[in-house]
């Protein structure tokens, strides 16, 4: 849209949002019938392009992009539970299970054997969550001159996550283990026979409050050296940030704290 001479604006938005209703919860090829699936997505995107002729020579162009999307994946009538499944021992952290869903399961070969096979996850937390959130803003600034075009600009990317981490349920990991007494060197007879390598879970169902910003900046210039001869010159400038937790749940290593004295 042309606001007048020196003004042009143009704006953009798009909207999706479906749902997911899936007949198995699980892996459906070995244990079928763990409940329904319910994963409602929802997404958007906009840009919004403001293009300002500061002089006939000089000109200016700021955009500013947010985006955004988001699901909540739960189970409906789940089967696949601690009570269902017969499971009567005590786990590490009773309070953090959510519904009484049961606990992942892992069947894993390691090593290059024949008989390798993916680790199934045989259950999910009833509920997670994401949260994607984007904001990305430039600015870029273009002036002509007698045998040059001379533009600089810059990009902000700033990106919030919110998103549900660890597994409060538990996971059971029948892996292959010269250690464990009852190995019977395959994972799938040590799953049957109940052989359990490992047991792992999470204190609690914590949310991850995901961060960063990006930076770039740049100038370049378009020099006509001779009517036949034309240079693009320029350079360019990244500044990447580490994702950080806003609210510092992660744990980390951090050799500028790490005293070999006190191992």
């Amino acid at each position: 849209m042309d606001v007048n001479d020196r003004w042009r604006v143009y704006a953009r938005y798009l909207h999706d949002n479906y749902t997911q209703n899936l007949d198995v919860y699980g892996l459906s090829a070995t244990v079928p019938n763990l409940g329904t699936e319910y994963v409602p997505r929802v997404a958007f995107s906009g840009v919004v392009n403001v293009t300002t002729i500061i002089s006939p020579t000089f000109t200016n162009e700021f955009i500013f992009g947010p985006s955004q999307n988001r699901y909540v994946w739960s189970v409906l009538n789940p089967t696949y539970t601690r009570s269902g499944l017969g499971l009567k021992y005590q786990s590490p952290y009773p309070g953090a299970i959510q519904n009484d869903i049961g606990p992942l399961a892992y069947v894993w070969q390691r090593g290059k054997c024949s008989n390798a096979r993916p680790r199934p996850k045989h259950a999910r937390p009833a509920t997670v969550g994401n949260v994607n959130t984007n904001f990305d803003f430039t600015d870029n600034l273009a002036r002509v001159f007698s045998k040059h075009i001379v533009k600089v600009g810059f990009m902000i990317e700033r990106d919030r996550k919110d998103q549900q981490t660890k597994n409060p349920t538990g996971a059971i990991a029948f892996d292959r283990d010269a250690q464990n007494p009852g190995d019977t060197n395959w994972a799938f007879s040590n799953a049957l026979l109940g052989n359990f390598d490992s047991f792992s879970q999470a204190s609690a169902q914590l949310w991850g409050r995901y961060r960063f910003t990006n930076g770039e900046w740049y100038a370049m210039d378009t020099w006509k050296v001779l009517p036949n001869l034309t240079l693009d010159l320029g350079i360019r400038f990244m500044y990447l940030e580490p994702m950080y937790d806003a609210k510092n749940q992660i744990g980390t290593f951090n050799p500028a704290l790490y005293t070999a004295a006190r191992r």
